[in-house]
């Protein structure tokens, strides 16, 4: 049995209950693209600490986003059938960036307001799927090995 979803449910309700973060995580991504499009990373009048801060954040930012939308698609496989529910718990099908996702922020410099939206908002998907990853049951040896949190 899964977490959270009895057995006899059918698998289109259950991948509903993914399909919410899904469509934010999406609206995340295509949020980030718009912002790194604008050239706002290249800054040529910012100091060069502050340029290596916002590349540093940038690059969190669109990790964040990749995870969330890798183990959101990974759900979607497993609770719709098309891969089995056995293998859920699995390394390749857990939420994986950890050491990089949930640290906080490699400088102190006051970064762009835009891109700390965007980190505040990556922030909270990333660990509202860091819990529902946490129910699946314990983390694999090589991904605990690898959590920051641990």
């Amino acid at each position: 049995m899964q977490a959270g979803f009895p057995e006899d449910v059918a698998a289109g309700p259950r991948v509903a209950h993914v399909d919410p973060l899904y469509r934010e995580a999406l609206a995340l991504a295509k949020a980030a693209r718009d912002y790194i499009g604008t050239g706002a990373l290249v800054d040529v009048d910012a100091d060069a600490g502050l340029r290596l801060a916002i590349a540093c954040e940038t690059t969190r930012l669109v990790s964040r986003v990749g995870f969330c939308l890798a183990w959101l698609l990974g759900r979607r496989a497993v609770l719709s059938g098309e891969v089995a529910s056995e293998t859920a718990g699995d390394e390749r099908w857990r939420l994986g960036g950890r050491d990089v996702c949930l640290t906080g922020p490699t400088q102190s410099a006051p970064l762009p307001r835009a891109l700390t939206e965007l980190l505040v908002r990556s922030d909270r998907l990333y660990r509202r799927i860091d819990r529902l990853d946490g129910q699946l049951g314990p983390l694999p040896a090589a991904i605990a090995s690898r959590d920051p949190a641990a």
